[in-house]
């Protein structure tokens, strides 16, 4: 495996290697200029010098020894050490023994793989040095979680039965290698020389079948800080699937994507008065990447039972402050008129426990009943009279109708009404009885035109929203915290009739 790395992806095995094994931080110099130093250890206790060399089969001298003591001294380090795919010579061994100011220790083939084996069992970062993310834990979540989507400010029940709410998890952990970047590029014209730099943070999966920069699964927001992987599976178990890539590997993947998407067009005038084009873009060798982290991001399902509704869908608690990003078509759709609902703009039915838009001037879907105070959709309330009731407590009231149909009866009395004057000026022109089609009555068709385009608006805002609908997928629901004890259920969602 490591015989086909190259001398700096060596480089940067080790120093994920040496992060596992020493667990502290492990830096990785520039690959020009390193004066011997190609790895620099942060113990709690001092600073370590590592010099790699990648020579498999080859043998390392004493001179190479020499060299690190002297980086050592320089560097005021506490002690130093030289990796190596080949073995030591002799001399090299007995000068290493021979020092007593500070001590170098020597890593042939034979070391390095026992060292690879205890710090990478299967080729990959062991479980307790891997990282997760951390979300509300499972004894707590349906509450939360339930009480966060049916707030106060979203949920009104009034004076009638509470219904029985109930949500349940499930967890799965997609694995992402995330790390740190930082890359140079430059190039030569012939009016001087043009550089750029890039800095971030990139990720790739654990498959290699994918890679960005950012944070995975981040909708754009910065990772949540990370807990170890096994403190997260003690509060949210879920299935975890090992990375197939290999930390070198993954290293790899990450500077192939840099330099494909790290890219900047320059234009520039040369000396002869002419405009050229060129692209700046960094070199593999001209890319550090560091703090490489195996990182396990949950992938979560929920099933929400209310009243015997069913909500299902994908759940994500990312976000500063925390939020709940549900994907889940039977709460993102109104029931009223179909299209896009938003966690501000929704109220849920007190009757069919669905959502509906907040009753608005284009949007009247959701009423509140007179009588008992509950909150229910348009096709859940009757008018009283002039009062509005929620089909338990008006069980005589009138239905309040299909909601793009009150919308359109004026626009369509009025189009009736232009149609029929339209048609009548028309015959009496044609007839020659040119008072009737006169500049006034022209001028008062054109104002009913309007004003019947004008009453048809609400409708046509409706059918638009529909093309919104495709796109807009995702709620965002503040996520509140639990009121009491986890077991103790929210008078104003559950409980008796108040």
């Amino acid at each position: 495996m490591l015989e086909d790395l190259s001398p700096r992806q060596f480089e940067e095995y080790c120093q994920v290697l040496l992060t596992c094994h020493y667990r502290c931080k492990v830096e990785l110099t520039k690959q020009t200029g390193d004066e011997g130093r190609d790895l620099l250890v942060h113990h709690p206790n001092g600073l370590e010098v590592v010099e790699c060399k990648h020579w498999p089969n080859g043998t390392v001298g004493r001179p190479v020894v020499q060299k690190l003591h002297s980086a050592v001294l320089t560097a005021n380090s506490i002690r130093g050490t030289i990796i190596t795919t080949g073995r030591f010579s002799g001399e090299a061994e007995i000068y290493a023994q021979s020092l007593n100011d500070v001590k170098i220790e020597l890593v042939d083939a034979a070391k390095l793989d026992y060292i690879v084996q205890v710090a990478f069992p299967q080729g990959t970062l062991p479980t307790n040095l891997s990282a997760a993310i951390r979300t509300t834990p499972d004894a707590d979540f349906p509450q939360i979680f339930a009480q966060s989507i049916f707030s106060k400010s979203r949920y009104q029940c009034g004076t009638g039965s509470k219904p029985h709410v109930g949500a349940t998890r499930v967890t799965h952990y997609e694995t992402f290698f995330i790390a740190n970047y930082h890359a140079d590029g430059s190039v030569n014209t012939a009016v001087g020389e043009y550089s750029q730099t890039w800095d971030g943070s990139v990720w790739i999966s654990a498959n290699g079948d994918k890679a960005g920069f950012g944070s995975p699964r981040s909708h754009g927001r910065k990772l949540e800080p990370l807990v170890p992987l096994a403190e997260a599976l003690r509060t949210v178990p879920g299935q975890t699937t090992p990375p197939k890539l290999q930390p070198y590997k993954a290293l790899a993947g990450m500077k192939t994507f840099i330099v494909d998407h790290c890219v900047k067009p320059i234009s520039y005038r040369g000396r002869n008065n002419v405009t050229y084009s060129a692209t700046i873009q960094p070199s593999p060798n001209m890319i550090v990447i560091d703090s490489l982290t195996l990182c396990y991001v949950p992938f979560q399902e929920f099933v929400l039972e209310v009243g015997g509704v069913r909500h299902e869908g994908e759940v994500d608690e990312r976000g500063s402050p925390p939020q709940f990003q549900v994907t889940c078509p039977s709460l993102s759709e109104c029931t009223v008129c179909g299209t896009a609902t938003t966690a501000d703009n929704q109220i849920l039915c007190s009757i069919c426990f669905r959502p509906a838009h907040r009753w608005g001037l284009f949007c009247p879907d959701s009423f509140q009943c007179e009588k008992c105070g509950s909150v229910a959709c348009r096709n859940h309330t009757v008018r009283i009279g002039k009062a509005f009731a929620c089909t338990k407590c008006g069980t005589g009231g009138r239905p309040l109708g299909a909601r793009w149909l009150g919308h359109c009866l004026f626009g369509l009395a009025t189009f009736t009404l232009i149609a029929l004057a339209a048609l009548i000026t028309l015959v009496f022109f044609l007839h020659g009885v040119s008072d009737i089609a006169s500049t006034p009555t022209l001028g008062l068709a054109a104002i009913g035109t309007v004003l019947g385009i004008v009453a048809w608006v609400p409708f046509l805002m409706m059918i638009l929203q529909s093309a919104v609908l495709q796109k807009h997928k995702g709620l965002a629901y503040p996520k509140l915290l639990a009121q009491g004890e986890p077991t103790k259920q929210p008078d104003w969602l559950y409980g008796k009739t108040s």
